[in-house]
């Protein structure tokens, strides 16, 4: 049992987390990545669907033009369900399904 308490995250919290990972889709479904930075951070971990792990912005960067460029290339993806909590006032986590 844990017992402790827990972060209640304000509605602008989630709203800006909703916001960071539209804007991933929006650029998942341009294949276009010129502004990622915005939405990114140097240290950003990516984990694919099939499990990959790919981690720091450039890297990623690197890795997403190249699936984009070939098996991905045409391919458009949308938000069904997305949850966010967070752990503490800056530590968040989020899970969603796309389809």
């Amino acid at each position: 049992m844990l017992v402790g308490e827990t972060c209640a995250e304000t509605p602008i919290q989630e709203k800006r987390v909703r916001e960071v990972v539209q804007s991933f889709y929006d650029a998942f479904n341009s294949h276009g990545w010129t502004h990622a930075a915005d939405y990114t951070t140097d240290d950003w971990n990516h984990i694919n669907p099939g499990g990959g792990w790919t981690r720091g912005r450039t890297a990623v960067l690197k890795k997403l033009k190249e699936v984009h460029s070939t098996f991905l290339r045409g391919v458009s993806d949308r938000i069904e369900e997305m949850t966010v909590r967070f752990a503490s006032a800056d530590v968040g986590s989020l899970r969603w399904s796309a389809g």
